[in-house]
């Protein structure tokens, strides 16, 4: 009894001895340069708001879409001046070609850019923009098509990405979301190589702009000229032409115009923020905008 009354007082009595032996240590330890691996807090803390709030900047990537108005009656065009005759025919698809690139470990180079879709994907009539807006990937005179959509990643609420073949190599698209400002959001592309494209929105936005014909009514704008996409399962070019007319910059809250060269072929229409003396026609290619001196 004796031996273990004994042996239960040096155990307590060690027992001190480590745990005073161990807060010294430790006290040098924090007072140290050492980085010791403590979990951290994320700075951002995401809600479903922002994911809201993220996808309405989304779909207004281009700015505000402004849909034409056919201008059924007009006055004499003598008091009406031709501002603009272009043949936009050399520039169509030239948007894809940006000098956003890559080369595939074959050698072959990647064009990256973005366009929109003109119809929703996966079917349905009524979409917000944000589900239209596609990244595209040309190498060889084809390209593919990835919806933004689908390729956000948001903290813990979305991880998206997408993965394409090109020239035998896999490639995987990322776009790591900014909330605060969506031009700032990442895209990634990543390959055999590592990574080869880390570009942000914004950048590739302004190239896409870049490609317009430039033109003035009231305001700068870029008129963007090229195939119409359609999007089934999935993604492709149809043998019909669009026409895109966005603000030079583009900007969140600036308006942007879409034309369907084959709903609006030889009619002339009106855009009801420009104003009615403002007429445009898109003919086989050729855009026309005409203004008005007396009104219509």
């Amino acid at each position: 009894m004796k031996i273990y009354f004994v042996f239960v007082i040096s155990v307590f009595i060690n027992l001190n001895i480590f745990s005073d032996d161990f807060d010294k240590s430790f006290n040098k330890i924090e007072k140290s340069n050492l980085n010791i691996p403590f979990p951290k807090k994320s700075i951002e803390k995401y809600s479903d708001n922002n994911v809201r709030v993220f996808f309405e900047n989304l779909s207004n990537l281009f700015g505000v879409i402004s849909q034409p108005d056919e201008m059924r009656f007009t006055k004499s065009f003598k008091s009406s001046k031709v501002l603009y005759n272009i043949n936009l025919s050399p520039t169509k698809d030239k948007y894809l070609y940006t000098n956003i690139t890559f080369k595939t470990t074959k050698g072959s180079v990647v064009y990256v850019s973005i366009t929109r879709a003109s119809n929703c994907p996966g079917g349905g009539e009524k979409c917000k923009d944000s589900e239209k807006f596609l990244l595209t990937m040309t190498s060889n005179a084809s390209t593919q098509f990835i919806k933004i959509k689908d390729i956000i990643n948001l903290s813990i609420f979305m991880s998206g990405h997408k993965k394409v073949i090109i020239d035998g190599d896999e490639y995987i698209a990322k776009i790591y979301a900014s909330v605060n400002d969506i031009n700032k959001s990442k895209i990634e592309i990543k390959g055999p190589q590592g990574i080869v494209i880390n570009k942000t929105l914004g950048e590739i936005m302004d190239v896409f702009a870049g490609f317009g014909v430039g033109i003035r009514i009231l305001k700068e704008y870029k008129v963007v000229y090229g195939r119409k996409v359609e999007c089934l399962s999935q993604c492709f070019f149809s043998n019909d032409n669009m026409v895109f007319m966005v603000e030079s910059p583009i900007k969140k809250d600036s308006a942007y115009y879409t034309i369907d060269e084959k709903s609006w072929n030889g009619k002339n229409f009106y855009f009801k923020d420009i104003g009615k003396n403002y007429l445009f026609n898109i003919n086989n290619g050729i855009f026309t905008a005409i203004k008005s001196e007396s009104g219509i």
